[in-house]
């Protein structure tokens, strides 16, 4: 009787499993469904934007690195696509088979990308229709970041009376300014796009700093010792390394520039792995010999790929392939 019941629960559980695999593996095909067939839409209009970005560019140069390789992956999503279509429904709720059709979903994905990549470097280095949509794809993560300060100097024991506080609040404010300037030249033709991501590059690095700087102030605040500061300082370094290590896999096809870190892009935000389907900035990508970190999120003490991120114990609180 008890050897009975157990192989029923055990039954059961196996169901609950196979049902629980195949609903992931069905959300996950839906997912590369649409990037595929979004990138497979725009594919020539992909490859003509690739085509005419400048190659002397900084910016651009990284972005047709990227796309070198861009037909090579399209048609291995293609393969991908067409195996995880000849997957039954009941083979779906196989373990394997959804590492499977994950993979699909984020080959795509990172395809779908590094197309709006594509057009808004091409729109922005050329000044071409659309640029002033794809400036702002670019400078939204720095605003987002700016908008976040003050959220993260209000919350208890956050120091935000000190020095390194207003020192964050005079450069949000100042580069509100900033921005807008830089926008108006932009339309006037008094700057370059590329002197534009430059500033905005600049401006994304000075923030990294006075956010670091300011996560000093806080340990100082907080830590009755030196090893307990250099402990708070360990922890801060985690999520940072983290951030860095995303912003890079982010990077890789998604929205990005490739070398040291220009400004923004992003992937319909050229220049973001953030976090909305954050395509991360053009600026945010890596220019040569240049490290400007990529964007911080200030907002909730958070560092979206940056430096400062308060450390969290001491916190205030069947296809057809491309030829």
């Amino acid at each position: 009787m008890g050897l009975r019941r157990g192989g029923r629960r055990g039954c059961l559980v196996w169901l609950i499993v196979r049902v629980r695999t195949k609903t992931k593996s069905r959300a996950e095909l839906a997912r590369g469904e649409r990037s595929y067939a979004s990138v497979s839409t725009d594919l020539q209009v992909t490859e003509l934007n690739a085509a005419t970005i400048p190659e002397g560019s900084r910016y651009g140069s990284i972005v047709l690195e990227k796309h070198r390789t861009f037909l090579n992956r399209y048609n291995a999503a293609t393969e991908l696509s067409n195996a995880v279509h000849d997957l039954t429904p009941a083979a779906l709720g196989q373990r394997k088979n959804l590492k499977l059709v994950r993979e699909f979903a984020a080959a795509t994905t990172e395809l779908d990308a590094l197309d709006d990549v594509i057009a808004d470097t091409n729109a922005l280095l050329n000044h071409a229709s659309g640029w002033a949509t794809a400036w702002d794809r670019q400078v939204a993560p720095l605003r987002t970041d700016l908008d976040g300060i003050e959220d993260l100097l209000a919350r208890d024991d956050a120091q935000g009376d000190s020095a390194t506080a207003a020192a964050l609040r005079a450069f949000r404010d100042a580069t509100r300014r900033d921005l807008e300037q830089w926008a108006a030249e932009l339309e006037s033709g008094r700057i370059s796009p590329e002197s534009a991501l430059d500033r905005l590059r600049d401006a994304r690095t000075e923030l990294s700093t006075l956010l670091k700087n300011h996560a000093e102030t806080v340990i100082e605040g907080y830590a009755r010792n030196e090893r307990e500061a250099r402990l708070m300082r360990k922890e801060m370094e985690g999520p940072r390394t983290a951030a860095g290590r995303a912003n890079r896999d982010r990077h890789t096809g998604r929205a990005s520039w490739a070398p040291s870190t220009p400004p923004p892009i992003s992937s319909r935000s050229p220049c973001s792995t953030s976090a909305s389907a954050a395509r991360s900035p053009i600026s945010a990508q890596r220019v040569p010999a240049e490290a400007a970190a990529p964007p911080v999120t200030a907002a909730a003490g958070a560092a979206s790929p940056g430096p400062a991120v308060l450390p969290a114990s001491k916190r205030p609180l069947r296809a057809t392939s491309a030829r």
